[in-house]
């Protein structure tokens, strides 16, 4: 599944005529603000987790790509460092990691062009 992380306001000019069906979802929860609080800043992980990086913050978040079953995760804290794109390798494939920090957008390339499958998530995942 191809997917594009990025922010509403960035989707929403790319993609004017993209509609929310319902603001009601039938839980009284308000949808413009996160739902869960500080949990992406705080330190704290509810669950066990089989790894664990003494480098990075626990939710620091990354981009990851599963490629000739082969699995890397980019920081994204890495990648805001660098230039865009960033040029990377995974197994024998070369990848090219597109990314634009005011909108809050991760796409990763093959060397076609190709956009690939790819997961945004916290770094213990």
């Amino acid at each position: 599944v191809l997917i594009e992380h990025t922010t509403w306001g960035y989707w929403k000019k790319q993609h004017p005529e993209t509609k929310i069906l319902s603001r009601d979802a039938g839980y009284g929860r308000d949808y413009l603000r996160s739902q869960y609080g500080d949990y992406d800043e705080n330190g704290d992980i509810y669950f066990p987790v089989s790894f664990r990086s003494s480098q990075y913050h626990p939710k620091e978040r990354v981009i990851g790509v599963n490629t000739n079953d082969r699995f890397k995760a980019n920081p994204l804290v890495e990648l805001y460092r660098a230039k865009s794109p960033l040029e990377d390798l995974v197994a024998v494939q070369k990848l090219f990691l597109v990314f634009k920090i005011k909108i809050q957008n991760e796409i990763i390339r093959d060397d076609r062009g190709r956009m690939l499958p790819s997961i945004n998530g916290f770094c213990f995942t």
